[in-house]
């Protein structure tokens, strides 16, 4: 018995044979759930309305499937929210589509054996890609899904020959059997930290993969046949979970596991400036860093600079240069240690994303103009015996509020998350948001270590690895390096 998968490329043939003796209409209008379609004589298909398209199969086709060979571009207005099951099966003449922002999913096998389709854009709209979505679609050559979606389904871009990259985001938690099933020409692979677990045979016979990184700190559960005919056999994991995927299935997959390379290594001034593959950036040594001056093209990490999501500055580093952060719209938290003393020029301007800034230092460091700018959250988090000397000082300008580290639940936001900061850490964590619960720290086995009612947790004096806190129902991961 055939299964699913011999079937639809039985039908898929059987398809390609009979369009070549068939004729198809040019134009036409058709009624799909609450839209319209239009076909017109140039080959554009429009689908309108307010609402969803039917859903068809593979049996019960589109009734515009006969007219397939006439459709050159699909458009698909705003107001339509999803696209249906196989809405685009076999339209191999198709080479553009455009989907709008109010489409929230696309259907089982919507653009299966699509093979003219070269790109496609998914809007942050789409929350769901069902199985088979992409499958076949051999000319498509790049893939970025947006961070909406949470899990890839079966099949969803099986045996897309000609896809060399894809950017899967944090958002994704599964995925599914078969969804990168024989991508040949994939040649590189980041599998997110949210990924929980990854289907069988998801990325069997991608031949061309000749590096895989997973930057989950826990294992995620992988099925059967995965990594098959690929030409890496290196897996490159974080640091601090590396034993823990030397013991885990992940073990008979990949020859070799490493931890996580660097994406450079740099001297600025007194100081070395890191890179490493999960968007750690360290600064290290004793004294100051480089000033960048006006050039930001000067800074040596600036091509990295949407790579950098997490900046760690090490005590010991006394000035952070001018520009040296400017622009790292991926950057979502900084903590300054105490020894700072000054912060250049622009040091941090432009990080959009930035929404976590906590500084150390007793005496408030000399700031820069143009600081912090475009931030997306204006709070600064200070230690609470200097708050009023911050508030009279030159960063009253810079953040709208600033609050003590040991904020209580009435000075900071209501219901405010856990958060914890370094993290990863060297040794020592601050706790915010527990407003005086109890803390409990748990090892990488779950066995409990220590409990402390205090905003700090020193984790200085045990082994590196991944390390669980929990304040009543909240737990958060941290990362001892």
């Amino acid at each position: 018995m055939m299964n699913k998968r011999n079937v639809l490329s039985f039908c898929a043939a059987a398809m390609m044979l009979l369009g070549t003796f068939a004729a198809h209409a040019a134009t036409g209008t058709w009624t799909s759930g609450s839209t319209t379609v239009v076909l017109t004589d140039d080959g554009t298909l429009t689908v309108s309305g307010a609402g969803a398209m039917a859903d068809y199969t593979y049996n019960n086709t589109a009734p515009w499937y006969s007219s397939r060979a006439a459709i050159q571009t699909v458009v698909i207005n705003e107001g339509v929210t999803s696209i249906g099951n196989y809405a685009f099966y076999y339209c191999t003449g198709l080479t553009s589509v455009t989907i709008p922002s109010s489409v929230t999913s696309i259907g089982v096998g919507a653009f299966y054996f699509c093979t003219g389709l070269t790109s496609v854009t998914i809007p942050g709209s789409v929350t769901s890609i069902g199985n088979d979505a992409f499958s076949s679609c051999t000319g498509l050559t790049s893939l970025t899904i947006p961070s909406s979606v949470t899990s890839i389904g079966n099949d969803a871009f099986s045996s897309c020959t000609g896809l060399t990259s894809v950017t899967i985001p944090s958002s994704v938690t599964s995925i599914g059997n078969y969804a990168f099933f024989e991508c040949r020409g994939l040649t590189s692979l980041t599998i997110p930290s949210s990924v929980t677990s990854i289907g069988n045979d998801a990325f069997g016979y991608c031949r061309a993969l000749t590096s895989v990184t997973c930057l989950a700190d826990t294992p995620p559960s992988i099925g059967s046949n995965n990594f098959t005919s690929v030409s890496a056999d290196v897996l490159y994991v974080p640091a601090s979970s590396l034993e823990t995927y030397r013991s885990s299935d992940w073990n008979s997959v990949f020859g070799t596991i490493l931890p996580l390379p660097s994406l450079g290594t740099w001297t600025s001034g007194s100081t070395t400036v890191e890179l490493t593959a999960d968007g750690m950036l360290t600064v290290s040594g004793e004294g100051a860093m480089a000033d960048y001056g006006d050039a930001c093209n000067d800074v040596p990490w600036y091509d990295y600079r949407d790579a950098i999501e997490t900046v760690v500055i090490n005590e010991g580093v006394t000035s952070i240069g001018g520009l040296a952060f400017s622009a790292c719209r991926s950057l979502s938290s900084v903590t300054i240690p105490s020894s700072v003393t000054r912060i250049e020029y622009r040091a941090f301007s432009g990080c959009s994303a930035l929404t976590t800034v906590t500084c150390l230092a007793a005496t408030p460091p000399s700031i820069g103009s143009y600081n912090f700018t475009a931030v997306s959250e204006d709070v600064l988090y200070v230690p609470a015996g200097s708050l009023e000397d911050y508030r009279s000082s030159d960063w009253n300008n810079v953040f709208g509020t600033i609050l003590p580290l040991t904020a209580t639940a009435t000075e900071s936001i209501s219901a405010a998350p856990l958060f914890v900061y370094p993290n990863p850490t060297q040794g020592v964590v601050y706790i915010r948001n527990a407003n005086g619960a109890e803390v409990k720290v748990y090892n990488p086995s779950g066995a409990w270590l220590q409990t402390t009612r205090e905003n700090i947790v020193d984790l200085s004096g045990y082994p590196a690895g991944v390390y669980l806190l929990q304040a009543g129902d909240k737990t958060l991961k941290v990362v001892l390096r």
